[in-house]
C-alpha cells in the first residue's frame, strides 16, 4: 500500500504498545498508543510516522483475529486430487456502500467502526483468483500476479524452510499473503519442530504449488487482498 501505509513502523518509543497487544491486553494496548501519540502531534511528517505505527498496531490485531479462525474451521479430508492437477476458484470484487476506512486505526480502536460491502463482478468477471497444485518436490512454490492471470510479470517466493515463512505477517514481504494462507488453513503449523518438508509429506505426499492474480488495478481499493484470502482459505 501507499500513502500513510508506507514505510517502516519499528521506532521503539511505541514498543511498549505493540507489546501489550502481542499480549492481548487491547484496553492497556489502546492507552498506552494514545498515550505514546500526544508526543507525535506537532508536526506533519511526525503525523504521518504515528499514523505508520498506529497502521502496525491495527495488523498485530488483524493476524490475532485471523489466526483465530483456526479455532471454528476444520479443513477437509477428501481425496487429494493428481499430483500436477490444478484446482482453480475466483471471486469477486468488494465495494464499500458505506462506513469505509471506519475499521481501520486509529478510528476503530477509539470509536468502533463498521462496514457495508457487496460482492461485484467487473465487466461480467470475477476478477480476482488462485490456484493450486500438488507437485513432488516437497516445498512451497508460491507465484503472484497484480496484472491478471496470464500476466508475465509475478513475484515467485520459494519456501523450503519454517524460516522462509516467518514473514508471513508483514504486509511487504513477498508472498506474505500466500504463506499466510498455508499457515491458517492449517496445512503448515509455523512454528514448529517438524521441519517444513516433513508436514507437506505428510499432509500433501508432497509440496504445493499456488498461484494467484487480480485484474483489479493496484490500490483500487476494490479487495484484491480480501478475494484472495477468501480463494486460497477456501
Amino acid at each position: 500500500g501507499g500513502g500513510l501505509r508506507g514505510g517502516p513502523a519499528a521506532n521503539p518509543a511505541w514498543s511498549p504498545a505493540f507489546a501489550l497487544l502481542e499480549k492481548k491486553d487491547l484496553p492497556g494496548g489502546v492507552r498506552e498508543l494514545a498515550l505514546q501519540r500526544k508526543n507525535w502531534l506537532s508536526r506533519p511528517h511526525l503525523l504521518v510516522r504515528a499514523a505508520r505505527h498506529y497502521e502496525g498496531a491495527g495488523q498485530i490485531l488483524i493476524r490475532q483475529a485471523v489466526m483465530s479462525a483456526q479455532r471454528f474451521i476444520t479443513p477437509g479430508r477428501g481425496e487429494a486430487p493428481p499430483v500436477g492437477a490444478w484446482v482453480e476458484v475466483d471471486c469477486p470484487a468488494r465495494m464499500d456502500l458505506s462506513g469505509g476506512w471506519s475499521d481501520t486505526p486509529p478510528i476503530t480502536f477509539e470509536r468502533g467502526g463498521a462496514v457495508v460491502n457487496v460482492a461485484v463482478r467487473v465487466d461480467g468477471r470475477r476478477p480476482i483468483g488462485a490456484r493450486a497444485r500438488r507437485i513432488r518436490e516437497p516445498r512451497l512454490l508460491l507465484v503472484s500476479s497484480s496484472g491478471g492471470r496470464d500476466c508475465q510479470f509475478t513475484t515467485e517466493t520459494v519456501c523450503e524452510t519454517l524460516e522462509d515463512l516467518q514473514d508471513y505477517y508483514q504486509p511487504h514481504a513477498p508472498g506474505a499473503l500466500l504463506k499466510a494462507a498455508c499457515i491458517c488453513s492449517g496445512l503448515v503449523i509455523c512454528p514448529s519442530q517438524q521441519p517444513l518438508g516433513q508436514q507437506l509429506m505428510e499432509r500433501c505426499g508432497g509440496g504445493l504449488e499456488v498461484h494467484s492474480w487480480s485484474d483489479l488495478p493496484h490500490g483500487s481499493g476494490l479487495g484484491t487482498g480480501w478475494g484472495w484470502g477468501r480463494g486460497l482459505g477456501g
